[in-house]
């Protein structure tokens, strides 16, 4: 029997958290959907970190393996500060860095949840609630359909204020799906869910999405031998999803069809590659050590002034610096190998190949879109590699003992985290009463939607 409390005090926090931040008619608790997942998301960090405390605060605390990556993380957090310190907008960047502190707590503690029935629960959790997404997504489509209107994402998405927010998380659940296909019980249920996803995918014209879920269905299909006929379902209901859009598409509104396969098909980037190049540009010296700061990129191109730069790897290298870009990119390398051994070991794990297929998917689309920026896909990317860590890392525990020395250090060091949550409450409230929900702020999503930081109301 597991005594440990985080086993079944964090899958019970992360059920509510993926209910209350996704189901439709669950009441808004800050203005607008992304505020409200974000305070959702708040109160799940909170919960980690006490956990954390407390588990850091025995006297003869037990470690694992796993130890190397929280010194991994340790460190990349250090190279983090010294660029938020050396921010033009210190404030922001310090609320920014501690909110990844709390963020890695939640990845420290997601290692303790290693049962089949634990993760599950979580898993779908997770799948149910976005499946309420998409049956009220699909009834705007019919809506849609029946008055007559192109299909635009604009209409038929739900639960988030953008298309790209919807596809985001959809890179999680399109895996997760696939995987669940091999339970035969209820393989219908989540075929049907597979090809309305997959129907919604094409709608929103998203290309990245479009390319990270095929990029996945070929390396599924290569790898995992033993769900070959789970791949080949998916792939034929992708197909057929492809048919269903066209199909929709011609029969909708009056040029609907060439709009919207021309939207598919299309050649322009919306002025991604222009803003990467642009942001090369800007790299200097000091960027091989550390970066301008957490928060600190903005730019103008495609739709508008963005503040991220929609390529995970380029916004860490520009706002964290290449050091720390290096010590995460270790960390996911070293995931890679022990993922990579396990399954040489137990190809047949299906809890693993899930969780493993959301943390690539996941990383993959952040390679197109801000999936380390916003809420929801944020908090999946720590948990499933947390998730995943804790699953396929060996752990060979033993007991320190007592140490005066070090127990002192180590209740500095919870003080200092308590002290650090405070101030991090504290900016989270004073940004957000700042901020003018009437005022059109014309910046893109950062830590609240309207993407304002503290220097903007010098």
């Amino acid at each position: 029997m597991n005594n440990n409390p985080t086993s079944y005090i964090v899958p019970i926090a992360l059920i509510l958290f993926f209910f209350i931040a996704l189901l439709p008619f669950v009441p808004v608790l800050a203005w607008g959907s992304y505020n409200h997942q974000r305070v959702v998301q708040i109160g799940l960090l909170s919960c980690s970190f006490l956990l954390v405390c407390l588990k850091h605060a025995k006297i003869n605390q037990r470690y694992s393996s796993a130890i190397y990556f929280n010194a991994l993380a340790s460190t990349f957090i250090v190279f983090g500060a010294v660029s938020s310190l050396l921010s033009s907008d210190r404030a922001f960047s310090l609320l920014l860095l501690y909110h990844y502190i709390l963020l890695f707590g939640m990845f420290i503690v997601a290692q303790d949840i290693t049962s089949n029935k634990s993760i599950w629960s979580v898993l779908l959790a997770f799948n149910i609630a976005f499946m309420a997404i998409t049956l009220v997504s699909t009834l705007n489509l019919a809506f849609t359909f029946i008055d007559g209107n192109k299909l635009s994402p604009f209409l038929i998405y739900d639960g988030f204020i953008s298309i790209r927010f919807f596809n985001q998380v959809q890179a999680f659940v399109l895996p997760l799906l696939v995987c669940c296909l091999s339970f035969e019980k209820y393989r219908r249920v989540f075929a049907g869910f597979l090809f309305l996803n997959c129907l919604l995918m094409f709608i929103g014209y998203g290309r990245g999405i479009v390319l990270t879920y095929l990029v996945f269905l070929f390396l599924f299909a290569f790898l995992n031998t033993n769900m070959r006929r789970e791949t080949k379902l998916a792939t034929c209901i992708l197909a057929l999803a492809y048919v269903a859009y066209l199909g929709l598409s011609y029969l909708a509104a009056e040029h609907s069809y060439k709009e919207n396969v021309g939207h598919l098909l299309r050649v322009s980037n919306y002025g991604r590659l222009e803003g990467w190049s642009d942001l090369l540009l800007d790299l200097q010296s000091h960027h091989f050590i550390y970066g301008e700061g957490l928060g600190m990129y903005r730019n103008d191109w495609g739709s508008g002034n963005l503040s991220h730069p929609h390529n995970s790897i380029l916004q860490i290298l520009y706002e964290w610096g290449a050091v720390a870009l290096c010590l995460l990119l270790a960390m996911k390398m070293i995931t890679l190998k022990y993922v990579v051994k396990y399954l040489r070991q137990a190809p047949s794990d299906i809890t693993v190949w899930t969780i493993a297929s959301m943390w690539g998917c996941g990383l993959g689309y952040s390679m197109f879109s801000g999936v380390i920026v916003m809420p929801i896909p944020q908090t999946l990317i720590f948990l499933v590699w947390g998730l995943l860590v804790g699953r396929v890392v060996p752990r060979r525990i033993r007991l320190v003992r007592f140490n005066q020395v070090v127990f002192n250090i180590r209740c500095l060091l919870i003080v200092a985290l308590i002290v650090g949550f405070y101030f991090y409450l504290s900016g989270t409230v004073k940004l957000s009463s700042l901020i003018d929900v009437e005022t059109v702020y014309g910046i893109g999503p950062r830590f609240w939607e309207q993407g304002v930081r503290f220097t903007d109301f010098d």
